[in-house]
């Protein structure tokens, strides 16, 4: 029997049909299926918000990589987020193995079976997505993760007060850009992230193509929204934009993130494969931070440590790979303001 998530009848979980998405085979599959459905079946809205989010404890950490893989340096990696992080943030790419198990198998022994996780669906992830994204909605109800939509497509997500809106923009699904215009407009987070799989070729420093619009990097520009993508092997991070389609930016030693500027970075070193750089790429001047093989890159993880040392709106961030290297290290300062009332 075919499970009619009530966003089906929108067209954003359909269209992966359209693209060969697998039916269900497990029963815990359609179980969380079924539990998302009743959850956001009552709201007309492409993605409901999840509640008002709480204040973030001092000194959350969120991990951020993507391009998992499933070998020793995989393990490496989740095993600095295990003891460095309080949150890990999938970008897309888990085990390249179409093996939804075989991925879970990994988290849990390297974090635990109930280490909240966040992803999103990368081009390697489509053909078993249906299994990979059941996977995700029965880890996050027993982790502690608030989401609501379709998750890993388009969706809102909350955990330690920060809110991460996902996407498959570029991968999967349509209707992104609206998913996050309305995801932002509620501005309830003081600590806001997009999170997608693909760049822009000019937002890496690899061999990527332009398959994600501009207005995406914008709309989560104007929101006051951190930009996180992976795809690429390597990570990169910008100074602190003011506008993604004119390329206009600022070199401040601090990244003051609210409405009108934010920055985006890809942290593509998850365990796959590091890769060289495009020199001409590398070369742009709106990049702060670029790390490849070309500069001896192994594979890490961009870690930011959100309400640093008790500061609310204050967050420090530093990439670390598996051989103690932190080729970056940077403050941003939250402008984001919540709603009152």
């Amino acid at each position: 029997m075919r499970v009619d998530h009530p966003l089906n009848r929108r067209g954003v979980v359909a269209a992966k049909t359209e693209r060969g998405r697998l039916q269900h085979t497990s029963p815990w599959g359609r179980r969380a299926i079924c539990l998302a459905a009743a959850a956001s079946s009552a709201t007309p809205a492409l993605v409901a918000q999840p509640d008002i989010p709480p204040a973030t404890p001092p000194d959350y950490t969120v991990a951020f990589l993507g391009d998992q893989g499933w070998g020793l340096e995989t393990r490496l990696v989740l095993r600095l987020v295990a003891a460095r992080a309080q949150l890990l943030v999938v970008l897309g790419d888990f085990d390249y193995l179409d093996d939804p198990a075989r991925w879970e198998a990994i988290l849990s022994t390297e974090l635990g079976p109930e280490f909240p996780v966040i992803a999103v669906v990368g081009n390697h992830d489509v053909l078993a997505w249906t299994e990979y994204q059941a996977l995700l909605e029965a880890h996050t109800l027993r982790s502690g993760v608030r989401c609501r939509g379709d998750i890993g497509v388009n969706a809102v997500c909350i955990h330690g007060g920060v809110q991460f809106v996902t996407s498959g923009v570029g991968t999967l699904g349509f209707d992104h850009v609206r998913h996050l215009r309305e995801s932002l407009a509620g501005r309830d987070a003081i600590w806001r992230v997009c999170a997608w799989h693909k760049p822009r070729r000019l937002m890496q420093v690899g061999g990527k193509l332009n398959e994600v619009p501009w207005e995406a990097y914008d709309t989560c520009r104007r929101g006051g929204a951190i930009i996180a993508s992976g795809h690429e092997h390597s990570y990169s991070r910008t100074y602190l934009m003011r506008s993604f389609v004119g390329l206009e930016f600022e070199a401040t030693p601090v990244l003051r993130v609210g409405s009108g500027a934010n920055f985006a970075f890809v942290s593509g070193l998850g365990g796959r494969s590091v890769r060289h750089q495009v020199d001409a790429l590398a070369a742009n001047p709106w990049w702060a931070a670029v790390y490849t093989a070309d500069q001896g890159a192994r594979p890490g993880a961009l870690f930011c440590r959100f309400n640093a040392a008790g500061e609310q709106r204050r967050a420090i961030c530093h990439f670390r790979d598996i051989a103690g290297n932190e080729p970056d290290r940077f403050e941003v300062i939250s402008e984001n303001y919540p709603r009152s009332g």
